[in-house]
C-alpha cells in the first residue's frame, strides 16, 4: 500500500492570478489526472491481496479527502499487521526448525543413576537405559554429538565408564571440578587404576589446544593416587599439539588423547552386546 504524501486540491488549483484560464485549467486537469492515477496504483496494490477485484472496504467511494486520510490510516494499520505476521512468521518457523532438526533433550541426571553423595561429588550406580539409546545413535550418527550440553557429555563419559566395568566411577560437580569432570577407578588383580577425565563438548571446527594438555598434566600431578588422565572431546585435537620441545614425551603414558573419531569407536565398543 503506497502512502499518498502530498495530493491537489482542484480548488486549491484555481486561485486568482494573471494567467491565462485555460492553462489554469489545463494544470488542474493534470494534477488531477496525476492524484488519480496514485489512487489507483494504491488501489491496484491492495487488491493484489484480495484477487476478487472489488475495491477495499476502507476506501470511500466519493470524497477524495476522506480517501486520503483512510489510505493514511490504513498504511499505518498495514505496518502493525505486516510486524506482526512477521514476527509470527519468525516465531513459526524457529519452533519448525527446533521441532523437525531432531535435537536430542535430556533432563539433567537423566543419563545416570547415582548411588550416594561423595566428597568429591555424585558416585554413579549404573547408567540409564537412555544412555545406552544415545550411545547407539551416536554410534551410527555423529552429528548429535554436537547437540549435547557440555554436562551431558560428562554423564556420557562417565557411563562409558561405568559400561567399561570400572569399580567406581565419579562425576564432578559443576564448578569446582579442580580440572577434572570424571573420576575412574578399576581395581586389578595387582595395584590399581585411577583416571582422572576431562570432557572437551566442542564443535568441530572448535581443536583443543596444547594449553589443556599442560593443564591436565598438572592434575595428575597434583592428584593423589591419580594414575592416568585423558581427555576427550567430540571435536579434535591442534595440529601443533606437541610442537612445544619434549611434551610429546612426556604425555607418552601419562594423558591418553581421545579425539571424536576414538570416542565414537569407543561407545560402538561398548555397545555392541547390547
Amino acid at each position: 500500500m503506497r502512502l499518498l504524501r502530498s495530493c491537489a486540491n482542484p480548488a486549491n488549483l484555481l486561485g486568482a492570478g494573471k494567467r491565462d484560464a485555460h492553462g489554469i485549467a489545463a494544470t488542474a486537469r493534470q494534477k488531477i489526472a496525476i492524484f488519480m492515477s496514485r489512487k489507483a496504483e494504491a488501489m491496484a496494490d491492495d487488491q493484489k491481496d484480495d484477487p476478487s477485484g472489488e475495491p477495499p472496504s476502507w476506501v470511500p467511494n466519493n470524497d477524495d479527502s476522506a480517501w486520503i486520510d483512510a489510505a493514511r490510516a490504513h498504511h499505518v494499520q498495514q505496518k502493525g499487521q505486516r510486524a506482526a505476521a512477521l514476527a509470527g512468521a519468525t516465531l513459526g518457523a524457529v519452533t519448525a526448525i527446533a521441532q523437525s532438526s531432531k535435537i536430542i533433550v535430556l533432563a539433567h541426571g537423566a543419563l545416570l543413576i547415582p548411588e550416594a553423595k561423595v566428597p568429591e561429588g555424585i558416585l554413579v550406580k549404573t547408567y540409564a537405559d537412555v544412555w545406552l539409546q544415545l550411545a547407539r545413535e551416536l554410534g551410527n550418527d555423529w552429528t548429535k554429538a554436537f547437540n549435547l550440553s557440555d554436562r551431558e557429555w560428562e554423564e556420557m563419559l562417565a557411563g562409558a565408564f561405568k559400561r567399561d566395568k570400572f569399580d567406581e566411577v565419579i562425576l564432578t560437580p559443576r564448578s569446582g571440578d579442580h580440572g577434572r569432570d570424571v573420576i575412574a577407578f578399576r581395581k586389578p588383580m595387582v595395584g590399581s587404576i585411577r583416571i582422572l577425565a576431562s570432557m572437551k563438548a566442542y564443535s568441530p571446527s572448535n581443536t583443543v589446544p596444547r594449553s589443556h594438555v599442560d593443564e591436565m598434566l598438572g592434575v595428575l600431578t597434583r592428584e593423589p593416587g591419580g594414575t592416568k588422565a585423558l581427555i576427550a572431546t567430540t571435536s579434535d585435537f591442534a595440529p601443533d599439539l606437541f610442537a612445544a620441545p619434549g611434551l610429546k614425551q612426556l604425555v607418552h603414558g601419562k594423558v591418553e588423547l581421545m579425539n571424536g573419531a576414538k570416542l565414537q569407536q569407543w561407545l560402538k565398543e561398548l555397545i555392541q552386546d547390547s
